[in-house]
């Protein structure tokens, strides 16, 4: 799939923005909420999308019982003993760069009884617990560059295999790799080969040196006093640095920049150790970030019997 050019230098959260507003407007979908517009589109729009569905998703008895646990990132602080605070941000930062893979979740479901999300957890406590002297840290940019396929499998634990008919012998059925859950792997063994040898080839040790690297100089750039500074350019370090950032497409032709690994980043950081005092390295301002385009949303929406039209807006829509 052909992807678009990256933005320019400092105006990444600005086309993140820009891009979700434009999809809009070409789809004649905007909304009532005049005080976003002038963020999103930097003018009024007529609107389309009716305040009161807005407010009835706001209110839903959905939305408001599992704002609160929901909004706590749960599942990021995983029982795992840390040598240092930068240990596990590249643990963490791992984490993120694995955060994808919901049109996976009914198989993996069927298999392990869990989706994408929690797979990826899984791999990420058994890559962390099986590391040793012997087999090396599967971690570090050395580790996760010559992670096989196979060996991505069995740390999550599912069998990549399908059994098929045999070809010339009735009534015997065979097991062949293959199948979406055998995709699935080779997606994520590949992302992290591909992440491990740009690592590697730039002298990180591994994906936390990078992510820490990237907090540092963001923090001295963004000594102006503007907040989102200092995100925008950690989102920009880290989307040029590691394809598997560049969450981007073309849609109708035009871009869409979503970035949202990186915002998921961004905010796992903020909440693990924004609290930390002193903190162990610069937290960024997460408050002024993008919504998080993933799967909760769509689900939400596709549950509260939204019409399509505006599911899709509110889905593409990132609010500051």
């Amino acid at each position: 799939m052909q992807a678009p050019a990256l933005p320019p230098t400092s105006h990444y959260l600005q086309f993140i923005r820009e891009s979700a507003g434009n999809i809009c407007q070409r789809s004649g979908i905007s909304v009532r909420l005049s005080h976003y517009l002038s963020a999103i589109f930097g003018h009024e729009s007529n609107t389309q999308i009716e305040d009161k569905n807005i407010e009835r998703l706001l209110l839903s008895e959905t939305f408001t019982s599992s704002f609160s646990k929901l909004s706590t990132l749960s599942g990021v602080a995983l029982p795992l003993k840390f040598a240092s605070p930068l240990d596990e941000l590249n643990l963490l930062s791992i984490l993120a760069l694995l955060n994808f893979g919901s049109s996976f979740d009914a198989p993996l479901r069927a298999q392990t009884g869990h989706g994408a999300s929690n797979a990826i957890r899984a791999l990420i406590f058994s890559m962390y617990i099986t590391s040793n002297s012997s087999d090396g840290d599967f971690l570090s940019a050395k580790g996760i560059q010559s992670l096989s396929t196979a060996k991505v499998a069995e740390l999550i634990g599912v069998n990549v295999h399908v059994e098929k008919p045999h070809s010339t012998i009735p009534g015997v059925t065979i097991g062949e790799l293959g199948g979406p859950i055998y995709q699935y792997v080779q997606l994520v063994t590949h992302i992290l080969n591909e992440t491990g040898r740009i690592l590697l080839d730039s002298g990180y040790p591994n994906l936390g040196f990078l992510v820490l690297e990237a907090l540092k100089d963001a923090k001295r750039a963004g000594s102006d006093g503007k907040a989102y500074a200092v995100a925008d350019q950690v989102i920009e370090t880290l989307v040029r640095a590691i394809p598997a950032f560049r969450d981007m497409t073309l849609v109708d032709g035009e871009p869409s920049y979503i970035f949202s690994k990186v915002i998921y980043l961004l905010d796992v950081i903020s909440h693990r150790f924004g609290s930390i005092s002193p903190p162990p390295f610069p937290i960024p301002d997460v408050t002024t970030l993008p919504a998080s385009a993933d799967g909760i949303n769509s689900a939400l929406l596709v549950h509260l019997d939204f019409p399509i039209s505006q599911r899709t807006y509110l889905m593409d829509l990132y609010l500051p």
